[in-house]
């Protein structure tokens, strides 16, 4: 699935085409939503982009639909558009996001998507976890929400549970890993976090593993290493110098 990291980017993946949707040119925010055909890296442009210009929305997909929630306009938005995978036609959910917000993170399971943090109008950070169940497309705020409000972390999911990863409290970046149960929705925070407090990670995983890499700690210097949880007992294994230069801000998508 996608992940969103500074939210300047999202990416919706399937089988079949990965879609970037929005984002900030540095002169200006873009409506564009490009797709990216697995089967020959070709690149199009949907004749039906985002409603408005956006920034730093969350993404996360079913296997039907795309979904680009929040993000920046100007201001702050809740707005939530999905995307039919079958025609890439676009429509905008009736309920969006609970709180207006940009720089949330998004994973999901196999019946619902989540957007995790971000920053809203009123709060630097939030501790917001909105869930969107992908059968109504109808939406719920979860009891608890991130151990600690923030925004830009990396999310990745197993088949069972959902992670977010790092991030920026407002005042330093943080090791912190919260993890969600998709049974129950309850947060448990891993007790080993990442080896760097960071944000603006590139989250993915595999079918065994969940991946952060790069990314910004506090020093500003962006970062070229990255860490490995093993998702049937989430042990973390440190990866040095695993990126072929330090970054932030990147995104990550999977098979």
């Amino acid at each position: 699935m996608e992940r969103v990291l500074d939210g300047t980017w999202v990416a919706a993946t399937l089988a079949e085409a990965g879609y970037s949707a929005g984002g900030d040119t540095g002169a200006g925010r873009l409506s564009t939503v490009e797709k990216l055909s697995f089967s020959n890296d070709s690149i199009s442009s949907l004749a039906t982009g985002l409603s408005a210009a956006t920034s730093g929305g969350a993404g996360f997909e079913s296997d039907s639909f795309g979904y680009v929630a929040g993000g920046n306009t100007g201001s702050r938005v809740t707005t939530t558009e999905k995307f039919a995978f079958s025609n890439d036609a676009r429509s905008t959910l009736g309920a969006g996001l609970s709180v207006a917000r940009d720089t949330a993170a998004g994973f999901n399971s196999s019946t619902a998507g989540y957007v995790a943090g971000g920053n809203d109008a009123v709060s630097p950070n939030v501790t917001t976890v909105d869930k969107f169940a992908f059968s109504n497309d109808a939406r719920s705020t979860l009891g608890t929400g991130l151990s600690v409000a923030r925004n830009a972390g990396a999310g990745f999911n197993s088949a069972t549970y959902g992670y977010l990863a790092g991030g920026n409290t407002g005042t330093s970046r943080v090791t912190t890993v919260d993890k969600f149960a998709f049974s129950n929705d309850a947060r448990s925070t891993l007790a080993t976090g990442l080896t760097t407090a960071v944000e603006s990670s590139c989250g993915f995983e595999s079918d065994s593993f969940g991946y952060v890499l790069g990314g910004n700690p506090d020093t500003g210097i962006r970062i070229d290493d990255g860490d490995k949880f093993d998702l049937s007992n989430d042990s973390r294994t440190a990866l040095t110098n695993i990126l072929s230069t330090g970054n932030s801000a990147s995104t990550g998508f999977n098979t």
